[in-house]
């Protein structure tokens, strides 16, 4: 057996602890309180579960990976969907039969146009885009670009399009645009495929399980993985950072916390950004500044059942403060004694407390809310660091670190986003389950 020590304790952490474990000595370090990141749940004075955003399970593919995450869960208290029944906002209008902006909200004109240019040939090119808008200008056409990724993106990063990157990872990929006849038939060309979104989500609908409990939140996922790890001799350190990384020419032996902690070390997998990585192994680090938005979030109890049946929608709309509703009686299939709660998230700065009754206003205004359901309760958290604005100074900085690690170091390897190559769960879970399996 060797001394394994993982750093981070989100899902490429966990995964790569659930690979290893049993085989090795293995500590996971993590900074904050309790692992998971974003996937855990908060459980307000009455008990009632809410999540830190929209976070339901989903198979991968690979039949390893999915025993090793979700045999745990496979049993009557939660439940097994295929099709997610989401919903979006924008210009105005709640489209509730997929989470892809309907572009038949826009005006008349605007839409035709925009349809128009979806349609035509895509005009050749082998010129590297220079940036986002560029990029979507020749996959989309003027219109959706400048009356719909424009102000969505600009909702999301505070930013314009000229100041993104290419092939960023949150952006609008497909829209509909037809009914669902036209929807379908259309979309057996594969150039048209890639741009255009079915009229709802029964259509296509993935073959891969989806999951959520019946009761509570997805945290106790998280929580009850911890407790499997810890059973099988994984050893925790939580609210812990690193202080120094000790090697010998590159070669890493040992990581010393910040409480003091020595802990010996013969391989590190490190799931956090790599310039921390590089710092604590007393390297001179290319860096540039990561602009992140805070992510708020109000839990909300409300005294009417929902208006709207999706289990969640999200608000492209840069008129409103609201991006995503998470509605868990929908989502859940059930409610708490006839509570009806849901998590709003919101991104951006200055976001309090008070922003309460505008968030329940914004709620009503989109149909997910009857106007006369009061509040009960609503409880308000941030997170400082939540919404990463990739740049290409920060993500050129971040790949010479990257490679910095891969040429410099030994005995070490990178998870997840660390690598900045990984952003979906699903991604995420494969590329740590790769890494870890190499040590097995």
């Amino acid at each position: 057996m060797g001394n394994i020590v993982i750093v981070g304790g989100g899902i490429a952490g966990l995964v790569a602890a659930l690979t290893l474990k049993g085989r090795h000595n293995i500590t996971l370090v993590e900074k904050a309180a309790e692992c998971g990141g974003l996937m855990r749940s908060f459980v307000n004075g009455a008990g009632i579960a809410y999540d830190y955003g929209t976070h339901v399970l989903s198979d991968t593919g690979n039949d390893v990976v999915d025993a090793l995450l979700f045999d745990r869960i496979r049993d009557g208290s939660w439940r097994r969907f295929h099709a997610l029944n989401t919903g979006s906002y924008f210009a105005g209008a709640l489209y509730d039969q997929s989470p892809h902006v309907n572009l038949r909200s826009l005006p008349k004109d605007l839409y035709e146009h925009a349809i128009k240019e979806l349609l035509a040939p895509p005009s050749p090119s082998t010129e590297v885009p220079l940036n986002f808008v560029e990029q979507m200008r020749r996959e989309f056409g003027s219109t959706v670009t400048d009356s719909v990724q424009r102000p969505a993106m600009r909702k999301i990063f505070e930013c314009e399009l000229e100041e993104l990157l290419p092939d960023n990872p949150f952006f609008l990929r497909r829209f509909v645009a037809f009914d669902a006849e036209k929807s379908r038939g259309l979309k057996k060309n594969p150039l048209l495929d890639a741009k255009l979104a079915f009229a709802s989500y029964e259509d296509g609908a993935p073959a891969v399980q989806s999951y959520y409990p019946k009761r509570g939140g997805v945290g106790q996922w998280v929580q009850n993985i911890c407790a499997e790890l810890g059973r099988s001799g994984v050893n925790f350190s939580t609210s812990q950072g690193i202080a120094r990384i000790g090697h010998d020419s590159g070669v890493v032996n040992s990581v010393t916390l910040e409480n003091g902690m020595h802990l010996p070390c013969d391989i590190l997998l490190w799931s956090a950004p790599p310039f921390l990585l590089l710092k604590a192994m007393g390297f001179d680090t290319p860096t540039a500044p990561l602009k992140t938005r805070p992510m708020s979030f109000f839990h909300f109890c409300f005294d009417r059942p929902f208006q709207c049946k999706n289990y969640y929608v999200t608000n492209y709309d840069e008129a409103f403060t609201t991006f995503r509703v998470t509605l868990y009686p929908n989502l859940q299939q059930c409610s708490y004694d006839g509570v009806h709660h849901c998590t709003v998230e919101v991104i951006g700065n200055g976001i309090t407390a008070a922003l309460q009754d505008k968030i329940a206003a914004e709620l009503a205004t989109m149909g997910v809310t009857t106007p006369d359901a009061k509040v009960i309760t609503c409880d308000f958290d941030c997170i400082p660091f939540g919404f990463p604005t990739l740049t290409r100074e920060f993500l050129d900085a971040a790949q010479q670190q990257v490679e910095m690690v891969r040429q410099g170091t030994r005995r070490v390897e990178l998870l997840g986003r660390a690598k900045h190559d990984a952003f979906s769960m699903q991604s995420v879970a494969l590329e740590a389950h790769r890494r870890a399996s190499l040590f097995i």
